[in-house]
This record gives structure tokens, sequence and C-alpha cells, in this order.
């Protein structure tokens, strides 16, 4: 699984993000409030890592939407592709049909 590197940076900046802000809560505050606070940062660590698993997800969706929209793009150059090659067979066939007619040379023309 593939995971872009905005996802990672924004991951790896809540995480330091709750780390940095705990200690000083809890310098300043009683310790139930670091504890709250502790928890607070882990929720949105939690949150920050739903929505970026939902990015994902989307991500993946888009790619699937333009692999079927290449799938269906190849379709359409083969088929003209194909319509292309019978027109090139209908035209050398065309062709062959006004061959010369296989008369002698003397009898179209009269003599003087």
């Amino acid at each position: 699984m593939k995971v872009s590197r905005y996802a990672v940076l924004a991951l790896a900046t809540a995480v330091a993000l709750g780390f940095a802000v705990s200690p000083v809560m809890a310098q300043s505050t009683s310790p139930q409030s670091a504890q709250d606070t502790s928890k607070d940062a882990m929720k949105s660590n939690s949150d920050a890592m739903k929505s970026n698993s939902d990015a994902m997800k989307s991500n993946s969706d888009a790619m699937k939407s333009n692999s079927d929209a290449m799938k269906s793009n190849a379709d359409e150059m083969k088929s003209a592709n194909d319509s292309m090659k019978s027109d090139t067979n209908k035209s050398s066939s065309h062709h062959k049909k006004h061959k010369k007619s296989s008369e002698p040379a003397s009898s179209s023309t009269s003599g003087h």
C-alpha cells in the first residue's frame, strides 16, 4: 500500500504536536488535566489517521476510475484502428475490380 508523502507529513505533524503540547500542559496544570490533554492528543491523532485512510480510499477510487477510462479509451482506439483496416481492405479490392479488359490491342483500334 503506497502512502502519499502529504499523509505521512500530516501524521508526523500530529504526533509531534501531541508530544510537544503534552509536557507543557503537564507543567502548568494538574496531573488530571495532563491526562485529559494526552487523551485529546491521542484522539486527534486517531482522527487524523482515519481521515488519512479516507483520503487514501478516495485516491484509490479515483485511480480505479482513471484506469477504467484508460481502458475504454484503448477500446475506442482499437475499434478506430479496426475501421481503418477495413477501409484499406475495401479500397484495395476496389482497385482490383477496375482492371483493364484483356482485349487485344488490334481489335480495339480500327485500321485506316
